[in-house]
This record gives C-alpha cells, structure tokens and sequence, in this order.
C-alpha cells in the first residue's frame, strides 16, 4: 500500500520528489563548504525555496513549449509519417 503511494507520487510529482532528496544533501553540502572559510556566512532555508521556484518555473515553461507545439501541429502531416 505504502510503496503504491509512493511510485504515484513520484509519477505525479517528479521534479517535487527530486527535490525532496536534493534539498537537504545540498543543505549540508553548502553548510560543509561555508564552514572553511574564516568569515562566516548566513545562509537561510529562502535560497532553497527560490531554487524550487525557479525549478518549477523552468519545468512548467518547457512543458507549455511542448504542449503547445504539439497543438499546432497538423495531425494529417503527423499520421502521413506513422
């Protein structure tokens, strides 16, 4: 039951789920990497959320793209080739 939720949630959401497992890993890569240098830095959660907004952004353009390239298309040109 569990594990069926799961694989319809990565379907549904993949670029949420990614996101889910990417954030926390580059958190504390980041935080690794600030901790060198002498003069510290503050480093907030906000970055992480831009990062996702511009993500989701950027995934949503390409799909509408190709969404709508797709409805232009001529359907007589697209079954003469199939």
């Amino acid at each position: 039951m569990i594990l069926r939720n799961l694989k319809s949630l990565i379907r549904r959401y993949p670029v949420a789920v990614c996101y889910l497992i990417a954030a926390p890993v580059g958190w504390l890569g980041v935080r690794f990497y600030l901790q060198q240098f002498a003069h510290r830095v503050g480093f907030y959660p906000s970055v992480f959320l831009l990062t996702l907004g511009i993500v989701g952004l950027l995934c949503a353009s390409v799909v509408l793209y190709h969404y709508c390239k797709t409805a232009r298309m001529n359907p007589v040109r697209t079954l003469k080739h199939e």
